[in-house]
């Protein structure tokens, strides 16, 4: 292993990816791109073993990982192209820093395959790039939003490394991060999810149904008819009443003659009742 390649591990090693002064963040888009472009001016000689882009790393990364605005995906697709051959320039590393710089070369590769096919035909990375795309939900923040790569979303790609930002309510970045697959995302405060209960089904209660109409016709006329019988009955002692006394003497006649004018009374009376209850039983439904 050569110096450079020592050179260049240790100084990657230094820089995490995240702005080291997250009050600093200041840098806008286009200080990100030219430094990011000074650096890219080096990736032919860096093949040649040219020690200038670990000089370069600490400006470049921290240009970017402080960027005060959401990176657009062409910028991030460069900037995982950057960190990748700052990782590990030549893919002759341990294992460890070679998958590291795969996942950042993945990372371009899945955002713009064109930073994969610039590299040399023999170089040991070029044929290491492969599989799908995979992704995962993050957690809604509190406020602002979070970008992936650039795009404003809470899915986070988990087959390669991502640059991370995440925005407060008015747009602007606070805090960045350069995440490898596995590597936790920083703390922040999450949106508090509220569960709606399930409904409860009431049950059905059976329909009920209505007591059946039962017409008054039939009773008024059973009663009419009753009191009708009731009415000649009486009619009937009335008159047998009246018979014997008339036919007794005249003290006798003249007592009886209260019960026979009661009967008389109540044979009228009832059968005027009678005649009332038939006469209704043909008014009603």
């Amino acid at each position: 292993m050569n110096w450079l390649l020592l050179l260049m591990a240790s100084t990657s090693a230094a820089w995490a990816g995240d702005c080291p002064d997250p009050a600093s963040l200041g840098t806008d888009a286009a200080a990100a791109e030219s430094r990011l472009a000074e650096a890219e001016a080096l990736y032919p000689v860096i093949y040649e073993q040219v020690a200038e882009l670990p000089e370069l790393a600490p400006w470049v990364i921290d240009g970017v990982s402080c960027l005060r605005e959401p990176a657009s995906p062409q910028l991030a697709a460069r900037y995982h192209r950057f960190r990748a051959l700052n990782t590990d320039p030549l893919g002759g590393l341990g294992d460890a820093v070679r998958t590291q710089a795969r996942a950042s070369l993945g990372a371009a590769w899945r955002l713009d395959p064109e930073h994969v096919s610039t590299l040399p035909g023999d170089h040991g990375h070029r044929t290491a790039i492969t599989g799908e795309p995979t992704s995962e939900a993050a957690p809604t923040p509190e406020v602002g939003a979070l970008f992936f790569d650039g795009a404003e979303t809470t899915d986070r790609p988990t087959a390669s490394a991502t640059f991370f930002q995440r925005t407060d309510a008015s747009g602007a970045v606070v805090d960045s991060a350069y995440l490898y697959p596995g590597q936790a995302l920083p703390a922040y405060p999450v949106l508090a999810v509220t569960v709606a209960p399930e409904p409860v089904e009431s049950p059905v209660s059976a329909p009920v149904e209505p007591a059946p109409h039962r017409s008054p016709k039939k009773a008024l006329r059973i009663t009419g008819v009753a009191l009708g019988a009731a009415a000649l009955g009486l009619f009937a002692g009335n008159v047998a009443s009246y018979n014997a006394a008339l036919a007794s003497d005249r003290d006798t006649a003249t007592n009886a003659m209260p019960t026979v004018n009661a009967l008389g009374y109540g044979a009228w009376a009832t059968g005027a009742g009678a005649a009332a209850l038939i006469t209704t039983s043909f008014a009603v439904k």
